[in-house]
């Protein structure tokens, strides 16, 4: 899931290999350039940043992710 909304990616185990540029992609936060993921969750909340966009994420069922703006946003 990005963002809480779950996106389907078809493998032929447990793991689906994308791209940070292609969960983006996937999950309509474009142009990707302007955004980095965030893994979150783990045993102690942990949270792993990944700017890189053609880096290969190793995904499994449940794995949650946040999309990160990286521009400016306004305050009023």
């Amino acid at each position: 899931a990005v963002d809480a909304e779950r996106l389907i990616a078809y493998s032929e185990g447990d793991t689906a290999e994308l791209t940070v540029r292609q969960v983006l992609a996937m999950s309509g936060n474009q142009p990707e350039n302007d955004y980095h993921l965030v893994r979150l969750g783990g045993c102690r909340d942990e949270r792993t940043k990944y700017e890189d966009l053609d880096e290969v994420l190793f995904i499994k069922p449940n794995d949650k992710f946040a999309a990160v703006y990286k521009g400016c946003t306004p305050v009023s």
